[in-house]
C-alpha cells in the first residue's frame, strides 16, 4: 500500500506559514490559560523540522507570533492590576490542589478543592475576610503564596512529586475503564450512552400538579436501608428530616430507599429537600438494583451554612470574650439555620426506560477532611409523560457499542501505540513529531498541576490520529490479505476445471 505524503514543507519552509502556526497558539492562550508555554515548546520541535539556516530565525518568529497573539491580556493585567501577569491568575491553587489530590495521608497540609483552599487562605494568613471567596480579598498575593507553599512541597518531596506527574499524565491518557482512581483521576470516566432516551420535558411544566408518590421522612427511614456498616441513617429532632453520615469511602453508596414504583419509558422529577452539614454528598436516582445512576445532584452548603462558617473563621481569631458572645450567637440562629434547609432542594428529572421501579440513593461525593452528612426531607415524585425521542433507539446500540467496546483505555492506548510503531517502521519520524508534539506539551506541563480530563483533551486530538493510522492498516492489510485469498481460490478453480 502507498502512504500519502505532507507537503514537503521541510525543503521550502515559508516565513507566513510559520507566523501563521505561532499565532494559532496565541489564540489559544486565549481559550485556556494552560497553553502558555505551548509555542515554546512547539519551537523545540521545529529544527528537527526545518532546514539548516533557517531553524533559529522561524522559531523565533513562532514564538513571537504567538506572544503578539495573547499580550493584549498581559497588557490588561498590567493595567488593571498593577501587576505583571501573562493571561491569569490560578497557577497557584492548582498547584496546591493538585498536591493535595494525590496527598491521600494530609502529610503536606494541602487543600483538595476549592473550598478547602478558601480555609487554608484563612489559615495560613489568619485573615478570617479571606473566607468570602478564593480571589477577593487580595487574590493575586494569595495565589502567589499558594505557589510558594506548593514549591515548598516539591523542594523537599521531589521523588514523591515526581511520582505523582507520572501517576497524572497516566491519567491523561485514560479512557473509559472499570478501574477507578478517585478524583480527579475518574474525570477521564463518561457515562456510556444509554440503551433508552433520556428526560426531554420542560421542568417548569409539571411541579404545579401534585406528586404521583410521595413519602416522610421517617417512612423512608424505615424502609430504606444503610448501605455500609460504618454509615449511619437516624432521625431528626424535628421529625422531618433524617440524618445520614457516611463511611470513609470516596464515593460510596450510603443509604437507599425502598423501590419506588414507575410507569415504562416515562419522564419524572424527584424533588427532594436537602442539607450538607459536611464533607461531601450527592443525591441520586438509580435503578432497582443500583447499577445504573439515572440523575444526580450535589449537595452543597446553603447560604446560611457559609455564613455560619465565616462567623467560626472569625470567632477563632477573637479574644476568649468575643468567642464566648459569638457562641450566644450560634445558638440563637441554629433555628434559622434548620429552617434554611427546607429551602434547599435536589431536583433530579429522569426518564425510567423500560424500568417498573427505582431508589433514591445518597452516596459520598469525593475526599474530605471531615465525615460526610447529610439532612434528607420528605421526596415528592412528579410525572411529566411519556420520554420523547424514543426513535433515538435505532442509533443508540451502535453509539453505546463503540463506546464499550472501542473507547476504553485497554483497546484505545494498544491502537495507539501501534500507530506510533507504523509509522517509526516506516520511516515516517517528521509526522510523528508532528503528531506526538503536543500530547508531549500537555504531558509533560500539565501533569505538574491539577488536572481534570477536560484540561487536556486537545491531546486525544492527535493521539485519535495514531489509532486511525493502526485501524486503516489493519483494515487495509486484511483486505489485501482477503483479496490474495481470492485470488488463489480463482486460480486453483480453473487448474481443476
Amino acid at each position: 500500500m502507498r502512504w500519502v505524503s505532507l507537503p514537503d514543507f521541510s525543503s521550502r519552509p515559508r516565513l507566513i506559514t510559520i507566523i501563521a502556526a505561532g499565532a494559532m497558539t496565541g489564540v489559544s492562550c486565549w481559550l485556556r490559560s494552560n497553553a502558555l508555554l505551548l509555542a515554546p515548546f512547539l519551537a523545540l520541535a521545529l529544527p528537527f523540522l526545518l532546514p539548516p539556516g533557517k531553524r533559529l530565525k522561524y522559531a523565533i518568529a513562532f514564538v513571537v507570533a504567538g506572544t503578539v497573539v495573547f499580550c493584549p491580556i498581559t497588557i490588561r493585567n498590567w493595567i488593571v492590576f498593577d501587576r505583571f501577569i501573562p493571561l491569569s491568575v490560578g497557577s497557584g491553587i492548582t498547584m496546591v490542589e493538585g498536591i493535595g489530590d494525590y496527598d491521600k495521608a494530609k502529610r503536606f497540609g494541602m487543600p483538595a478543592d476549592d473550598r478547602e483552599s478558601k480555609w487554608k487562605d484563612v489559615e495560613w494568613h489568619n485573615r478570617p475576610d479571606y473566607a468570602e471567596g478564593l480571589w477577593k480579598p487580595d487574590g493575586i498575593e494569595r495565589d502567589r503564596y499558594r505557589f510558594s507553599r506548593g514549591l515548598e512541597v516539591i523542594r523537599w518531596n521531589p521523588g514523591w512529586f515526581a511520582g505523582v506527574m507520572l501517576r497524572r499524565a497516566g491519567s491523561m491518557l485514560r479512557y473509559n475503564d472499570s478501574i477507578s482512581q478517585g478524583w480527579p483521576g475518574d474525570t477521564a470516566r463518561v457515562p456510556v450512552v444509554s440503551a433508552e432516551p433520556s428526560f426531554g420535558h420542560r421542568l417548569s411544566q409539571s411541579t404545579k400538579d401534585a406528586p404521583v408518590w410521595s413519602t416522610s421522612a421517617a417512612e423512608l427511614l424505615a424502609f430504606g436501608s444503610a448501605l455500609s456498616p460504618q454509615s449511619s441513617c437516624l432521625p431528626e429532632e424535628d421529625g422531618q428530616t433524617i440524618r445520614v453520615a457516611g463511611d470513609n469511602s470516596d464515593f460510596g453508596d450510603q443509604f437507599a430507599s425502598a423501590p419506588i414504583l414507575v410507569d415504562p419509558n416515562t419522564d419524572y422529577l424527584l424533588k427532594i429537600p436537602v442539607k450538607l452539614i459536611s464533607g461531601r454528598m450527592a443525591a441520586k436516582v438509580t435503578s432497582e438494583d443500583r447499577r445504573t445512576m439515572l440523575a444526580s445532584h450535589l449537595i452543597r452548603e446553603t447560604e446560611e451554612d457559609e455564613q455560619r462558617s465565616r462567623r467560626k473563621a472569625k470567632k477563632a481569631t477573637d479574644d476568649e470574650e468575643v468567642g464566648d458572645e459569638n457562641d450566644s450567637r450560634e445558638q440563637s440562629q441554629t433555628a434559622d439555620d434548620r429552617a434554611g434547609q427546607q429551602r434547599t432542594y435536589a431536583l433530579m428529572p429522569f426518564s425510567s426506560g423500560d424500568r417498573s421501579a427505582v431508589r433514591f440513593v445518597v452516596s459520598n461525593n469525593g475526599t474530605s477532611l471531615d465525615r460526610s452528612t447529610a439532612e434528607i426531607g420528605t421526596p415528592e415524585l412528579f410525572a411529566f409523560g411519556k420520554t420523547p425521542q424514543q426513535w433515538s433507539r435505532v442509533v443508540r446500540p451502535a453509539v453505546r457499542g463503540f463506546q464499550r467496546n472501542v473507547y476504553t483505555t485497554s483497546h484505545m492506548l494498544p491502537m495507539v501505540a501501534m500507530g506510533i510503531i507504523l509509522l517509526a517502521i516506516a520511516g515516517r519520524w517528521r509526522e510523528l513529531l508532528i503528531i506526538l508534539a503536543v500530547p508531549a506539551y500537555y504531558l509533560c506541563v500539565q501533569s505538574a498541576f491539577h488536572t481534570e480530563y477536560r484540561y487536556i483533551l486537545a491531546i486525544h486530538y492527535f493521539l485519535f490520529v495514531l489509532a486511525a493510522v493502526t485501524l486503516y492498516l489493519g483494515g487495509a492489510f486484511l483486505l489485501s490479505g482477503l483479496g490474495r485469498v481470492s485470488v488463489a481460490l480463482r486460480r486453483s478453480r480453473l487448474r481443476a476445471d
